[in-house]
């Protein structure tokens, strides 16, 4: 049995309206992706309708999800801009280009001294 099927069996699937999915411990929900959702129709467990609700849930979360992240985006302190920045110098060295595919802000790492705000 899958991990879907299973977790649908013992009632860990959160409704909420006509769309289901994961219910956090604060509260939000979380609409099932694509491949649950598919999952579960195969076996008979939930039909169109509860489908096409789920992937409009899903959608409207994303959107929602994406918002505050680029909300959240715009409020970084100095600092952690500069930490950042080090993580990025790190993974892709000096002198190259890196674009948050997000937000569509593009970067050019730096030297290790500049990106430490020296």
């Amino acid at each position: 049995m899958s991990y879907i099927i299973d977790q649908w069996n013992k009632g860990n699937v959160a409704i909420s309206g006509d769309a289901i999915g994961w219910k956090m411990e604060d509260g939000e929900f979380r609409p099932l992706m694509s491949d649950a959702l598919e999952e579960l129709f195969m076996e008979s467990l939930i039909n169109m309708r509860t489908v096409n609700a789920t992937n409009n849930a899903r959608i409207y979360f994303n959107h929602i999800a994406v918002q505050a992240y680029c909300d959240r985006q715009k409020q970084r302190t100095a600092e952690e801009i500069r930490e950042e920045r080090a993580e990025m110098l790190a993974a892709f060295g000096p002198g190259e280009e890196v674009t948050n595919v997000i937000t569509g802000e593009t970067i050019t790492t730096d030297t290790p001294a500049k990106a430490r705000g020296l």
